[in-house]
Order: C-alpha cells, then structure tokens, then sequence
C-alpha cells in the first residue's frame, strides 16, 4: 500500500508526462481494439445465433461460375442448387441451402422505403441452426418452390422498424412490394445470415410473387445471385466433405461457362466446388485480392507496438531524470526491490486512466467504423474487448516499464550523485534513439500502405465503365406491372414528361441497370453452325440510348426511331463481342441471335465502345444491343436512362415523383444514380485508404511525440556540452544544427528501417492494390517528405530552447 501511495504521489507531480503518456497509451489500445472488434466479430467470434457454427460450411461454386460477385464470392444459379442437393453431392451434408439478397420496398409510391430482404430456401434456418426468437420459422410448405406462400421472417432490427418490437407480431402483415406478407417468425437478436449483412427479413425462395424470380423464372440459368451453405452431417470433416464434393465432373449439371455463365447442362468446362468455413469472407476476391482480416489486425498490432515503444521512450526518459532521487533512496538503505517495485507500480497506475481512455476512444470510434464499407458489426464495446482493452492496458505499461526499472537500480549510486545533473547517459540515448527510430519506421510503412491505397483507389475511380456517369440517372418500376398489360406506356409517359424538366437533357429506355444486373443468353452467328453459342450479356434499348448513357459508337450507327416491329431486326454489338467474333473483319451486316429474344437474325448495324457490364474491373463485357421497339412485349421498357445537370439528390426526387404519377399503381419506384452501382467496386480500397490512412495518422501522431520526448532528452543530456560551445563562441545557428542534427539521424535511420518494412508489407497486400507498384517511388517519397516535416517541427522547440541557453548559468547549475 505504502509503494502505492508513494507511486500515485509521484505520479501527481508530473501531471504533463503522466497525461501524455495515457494518451498514448489509450491512442495505441484504443485503436488496437477497435480493429480487434471488427476482425473478432467477420472472423473469430461465433456467428450470433447459430448453432453449432463449426458444422456449417459455404459451399463456393468454381472461381467465376456466375457474372456477378457479391461479398461471400462468385454467386451461382438455382439449377446449380438442385444439382448440388443431388445425393452424389450432398452426402456429407446434413441439409443444404441457398440464399440471396435483394432490395425491396415496403409501402408504394412516394412513401416506399427500401429495405434489404434475405432470399432463402425453406431449410436455410435448420441448415444455420438457428432457433426463433418468437414464433417459428418456413414449414416445408412454405419453403417449396412455387408454393406461393406469403410469409416473411423478420430480423431484430426489421421487427424494431416496422413494429417496435410489439410481442403482438405474429401474424401481421407487412405490403412488400405490393404483396401482403404474413409475419411468421422473429429471428434472434444478432443474427446477420450467412454474410453478415444487415437485414430487416427472410423470405421464401418458393415465393411466386417475387417478381424476378418466382416460379419458373426463378429456374432460370441466367440468374445467378445465390450463394449455398450446407451444414456437415454429424462426424463429417470440413477435409472429408472436400474429398466427396471437390472437384465436380464435367457433364455435371451444375457445369457452367466459368465467364459467360451459360446455361446450365450440355457440358463445358469442370466448375469445381470449394468447400470452406462459414467464417471465410471473401471481400475482393472475385478480382484475386486477399481478404481484409489478416491485415486488419496487422496494423493494429502495429500501432500497437509504436504506442508502446512511445510510453516506453517517456518512461525511460522519466527513470533517467529522476536517476539522482533513485540513488539517494539506495544510498539510504533502499532495497532494489523497492525501486523496482515503485516503478513498476507507477507503470501499472498508467494504466487505470489509460484503460478507460481506451475504451472511450473505442465507443467513440464506433461511428467512424459504420462508415466503412464492411458489414454491420455487433456492438464494438462487449465483455470480450473489455476484458482483451484491460489486459493490453495493464500488460502493456507493466512489460515496458520493466525496462527503466531494471535500468535504475543497475546505476552506479556513486558516480551519479558525483555527476552532474545535465550529464547524459549515452547508452539511454542509444537506447531511446533506437525506439524512436522503429516508431518512426512503423509509422513510415503505415503511411506508405495509406499512399498506395489511396493511389490505387483513385486509379479505381478512374477505370471506365463505357458510360458518362456524370448525372445519368435511372428508374425502374416494378416488373408486375410492367407486365399486367401497361407495356411500355408508362415509360413512354415517363420519358415525355421528363424531357420537360429543367436540367433534362435526355431520356431513353434500357432493358437492366448495368453493374446491378445483367441478362444473358447464347450467342447464334448466322453461317456459323446450328449448335448454341456462348452466352453473352444483352440489352434491349430504345432510340437515343447510346448518346444519353454516353455509350460511345465506334463503327456504323445506334438505333432509329423508325426501326419497329415491321422492319427488319438489327442489334448493335461491343467492341469486345466485335473483337471476340469478327476478329479480322467488320461486323457490320452481320446477322445473330441470342437468348431469348425472338425477332428473328437481327443484323449487325453498329459497334459500340468497351462497355462493362457485370464486372467493372475485369475484362470489357461482350454485350449485343437489340431495338425495344422490335422486343417481344415482355422485354419492352424496364429502365429508364435520364441524363441531368446540376444537383443530382434534386434530380432523384424530380424523376421519382414524375414516374411515381405516371405509374400510381405500382408498388414502387426506384431511382438513383448509376455512378452508384459502380462505386460499389471500391469496396477494398476504401476499407484499406480508411484504416491505413486513420492508423497511419494517429502513428504519426505518437511518432512526433516519441520524437520530442527524444530530442528533449538527448539536449538536456548535452546541455554542458552546448553551454561549453556557446562560452567558446558557437552561435546560434550552430546549437540549432547540432540538436536538429540528433534528430535528424533518428529520421534516418527510421526512414531506412521503415522502407524496408513498407517493402516487405506492400509485397504482401500486391494483389490489394490496383494499377500501383508496391515501390511506387511517389509514395515512398512524400513519406520521407512528411516524416522530415514532422521530425523538424517536433525537434525544433527543444533547439530553439537549447540554442538559447545561458552559458554561464548553465555551468554554474552543474
């Protein structure tokens, strides 16, 4: 108790060192915490609510098999899932099933709101374990295909939305996109689905009322937007279940074009089956990027570690001042012991404040983390970050105070009451510059990570789509009534009316919204065989398409406004479908077919510009373009393109209030920008530019702290020597150089150290960066530039102050 008090008094009297030192320390774990809250929860933390997590298993179907990825990996189609479930396949599995995702909306018109909904088969919950939190969930009814049953399973967060969690929920009904659905169940608190994505409820895949993907359509091998769990048979290994499943026989049914994503069946390439952990998140990977996890806690022990080195460096700075006090307690009868028993008491008292610090930094840092594009995330502030906050916090002060402990009780009593008290200690100098110079280095190889990531998202930003993005927004209605016998009229209307508005440049009709969906179908080249082609995207467009998307026309023409049902069928075709077919030769008079659409060999008339369609970063889409004035009718008028200026939130709410008058009766109008859906690509880099450049700036911080605490020591360690130099005539300019110059080897050093590092740590994450080389000299440079700044503004009120020191009063003092 006496060491406590005595250590608690000690601490009172430097309030300065003793603040700055929890603020580093509460900086460094903190944000240490922080990061482990994000890795614990996509990572090590048992999913919420499911039962028995080890046993279930994402079942990822080939490396590309559908045209469109989501977060988990490549997605796959619903013949895919009957093959699966094939007994051949699902032997070592207890259950398995597929799950999608897709935005709906609940209400209609102007008052719609837009809620995320899960796609499930019937057995999803069984397969994840899952128990209700009230009522029950599908029934094997409910869950079969083409049952028709309305009935939707709300998530906590859906059941707090629409009915404050009222217990009287059961059997409620909520509009969702027009359709009247009963509430059935209530999902436990926490549960997220298999991807950890926010959603406010599960419906049944044997929906009929889904419009995209009800009944037959919901067969379709063109829709791939599924991704599959199974959960493993009791006594089956994750390897065992690989062995059985890994890889699938050409032939297969499940067998698709890995590119194209064909149509299911009549051979073609092996697409394999993976069988991974549920816990396997797979951002990025669809382009070959590593996950964000591993590096994720990369960086914070990173931080970690710099802000232990600072509190070291301010604890041995401190042990080294008060060495004269330490030896006069020794000359007096103290026992080694107590001295370092006092220092390390004073070393764990840090850690109370710094501790509640910690976890105030990680409470606050809760809405910053929101704001990265990862999945929600339970509450960062639980039992598992405050037990791991106060073991780093007490741990880490008590480990690194041991250091100038064990250091104060080996001085020579003698000689350090004989010295005098501006002497410096040249070992403790070696020992301080060479923390500084790793916390330097640590802070170089973040910000150099930062700088790549920020380059390789601004080079993201800058790939072309093959549409002008600025402005051009796009509507769409639901497809029900597109089809209950409004045909393409309300789009007509739409498009009349909104060519009206002020700012409205244009208006055409599109068949999809490029980068969310795409519709593909087999390829059929006259004069080139009978047999069904590959599957290529295609679009049904009307009139003017091309110059309000700004799709750019590289050979012959887009479509005429006289070009209907009675004149003769023409397409016009990408560049990369041109290069792909008519490698050595125009196709222009070209005459093909493809998927569904029924007009007859339409004649090739025109060669757009690269387009990309369902993968942004990959290659240029193979897309053939057809007139929506020569569509069958269930093909006309799905989108509409309107290309605006000025305030495009102004230009959303204009263009949704005139559609939702024109189509009063549809259960919802969505619109929005299309520079959206391709933002949606960035997803990597924006998390690496967010906690690369975030830790890269609180490091730095440390570091320019670390930084003053070392030159100030080291000046007042040579204070003698400076006084000697200005008593012999040295200026000022002379005593700035001669402290600037400590520091400036410090810099050096750590500059060094830390390329080495960022080289090492940029090799790792190469697949993470975009149209950037890990050695980008840019970078690394202007790094080195601003850790040069910061060196010489954190050592230069030390200078100034040692420049200045009176000579006379500085010897007589020793």
């Amino acid at each position: 108790m006496t060491t406590l008090r005595s250590a608690v008094r000690g601490l009172v009297r430097d309030p300065l060192f003793n603040l700055v030192a929890v603020a580093c320390l509460s900086v460094g774990v903190g944000a240490n915490i922080t990061l482990f809250a994000v890795v614990d929860a996509m990572l090590f933390r048992p999913p919420v609510g499911v039962g028995d997590p080890d046993r279930v298993v994402r079942i990822r179907v080939g490396a590309g098999s559908g045209p469109v990825a989501s977060g988990a990996g490549p997605t796959a189609n619903y013949p895919q899932y009957e093959a699966i479930v094939a007994e051949r396949v699902a032997r070592p599995f207890e259950g398995v099933s597929a799950y999608g995702s897709r935005q709906a909306t609940v209400g209609s018109g102007l008052e719609a709101q837009p809620i995320e909904v899960g796609v499930v088969t019937g057995n999803f919950f069984s397969v994840m374990g899952v128990r209700p939190a009230l009522g029950r969930f599908f029934d094997t009814d409910e869950g079969a295909v083409g049952s028709g049953a309305p009935v939707l399973v709300l998530s906590d967060d859906g059941w707090e939305r629409f009915f404050g969690r009222a217990h009287n929920v059961l059997g409620r009904s909520l509009v969702l996109d027009g359709v009247s659905v009963r509430v059935i169940g209530v999902a436990p608190d926490g549960f997220l689905g298999a991807d950890l994505r926010r959603t406010d409820g599960w419906i049944s895949m044997g929906l009929t009322a889904l419009p995209e993907f009800g009944g037959a359509g919901l067969r379709g091998p063109g829709h791939f937007w599924l991704q599959f769990v199974g959960r493993l048979a009791e006594g089956v290994t994750l390897e065992q279940a690989r062995a059985v499943v890994t890889p699938a026989r050409a032939g297969d049914p499940f067998v698709a074009e890995p590119v194209t994503g064909s149509a299911v069946g009549g051979g073609g390439p092996t697409v394999p089956l993976t069988v991974l952990p549920l816990r396997t998140m797979f951002f990025g990977d669809t382009q070959g990027r590593s996950p964000v996890q591993p590096w994720l806690l990369g960086v914070s022990a990173a931080l970690l570690l710099l802000a232990c080195s600072t509190v070291a460096n301010l604890l041995l700075a401190r042990a080294v001042r008060a060495r004269r006090d330490v030896a006069v307690r020794l000359a007096l009868g103290a026992s080694p012991g107590q001295i370092v028993s006092q220092h390390l008491t004073e070393a764990v008292v840090l850690a109370v404040p710094a501790t509640l610090g910690a976890v105030a930094l990680t409470a606050a840092s809760a809405g910053l983390v929101e704001l990265l594009p990862i999945p929600p995330l339970p509450k960062l502030i639980n039992p598992r970050t405050l037990a791991l906050s106060g073991e780093v916090a007490f741990v880490t002060p008590f480990v690194f105070g041991s250091l100038p402990a064990l250091w104060a009780v080996r001085q020579d009593v003698n000689d350090v009451l004989s010295r005098g008290a501006g002497v410096g200690d040249r070992s403790v100098s070696r020992i301080l510059g060479v923390l500084m110079a790793s916390q330097t280095a640590i802070a170089f190889a973040l910000l150099v990570m930062a700088g790549l990531f920020v380059m390789s998202l601004r080079n993201v930003r800058a790939v072309p789509s093959g549409f002008d993005l600025d402005g051009l927004l796009v509507a769409h209605v639901d497809v029900r009534y597109r089809s209950s016998g409004n045909g393409s009229d309300w789009a007509d209307e739409a498009a009349r009316r909104l060519r009206s508005l002020p700012g409205v440049s244009g208006v055409a009709l599109g068949d999809v919204v490029p980068a969310r969906w795409s519709s593909f179908g087999p390829l059929q080249i006259a004069g080139r065989g009978s047999d069904r082609g590959p599957s290529v995207n295609f679009d049904v467009v009307g009139p003017h398409w091309f110059e309000v998307t700004g799709v750019g026309i590289r050979e012959g023409r887009g479509f005429r406004e006289d070009e209907g049902p009675s004149s003769a069928p023409v397409a016009v075709v990408s560049r990369a479908l041109a290069e792909a077919h008519w490698p050595t030769e125009s196709p222009i008079g070209g005459c093909l077919e493809v998927g569904s659409f029924r007009a007859g060999c339409a004649e090739v008339v025109g060669v757009t510009e690269h387009v990309w369609y369902a993968s942004p970063l990959g290659e240029p889409s193979q897309v053939v373009f057809l007139a929506s004035r020569q569509a069958p009718g269930n093909r006309e008028a799905r989108v509409l393109f309107v290309r605006t200026a000025g305030d495009e939130s102004a230009g959303v709410a204009d263009v949704r209030a005139v559609v939702s008058q024109v189509a009063p009766s549809s259960p919802w109008v969505r619109v929005g920008t299309l520079a959206a859906e391709y933002r949606k690509r960035d997803f990597s880099w924006v998390v690496g530019a967010w906690v690369f450049g975030t830790i890269g700036a609180l490091a730095l911080l440390l570091a320019a702290v670390g930084l003053y605490m070392v030159v100030a020591f080291i000046a007042a360690g040579r204070r003698r020597e400076l006084a000697l130099r200005s008593a012999l005539g040295a200026g000022r300019g002379r005593l700035l150089g001669v402290v600037a110059a400590s520091a400036g080897k410090v810099w050096l050093v750590g500059a060094l150290a830390g390329c080495a590092l960022a080289v090492a740590a940029a090799g790792l994450l190469r697949r993470n960066l975009y149209c950037v080389s890990p050695l980008d000299p840019g970078a690394y440079a202007a790094v080195a530039g601003l850790l040069a700044v910061v060196t010489l503004l954190a050592s230069l009120p030390t200078a100034v102050r040692a420049s200045t020191t009176d000579p006379a009063g500085a010897l007589r003092d020793e």
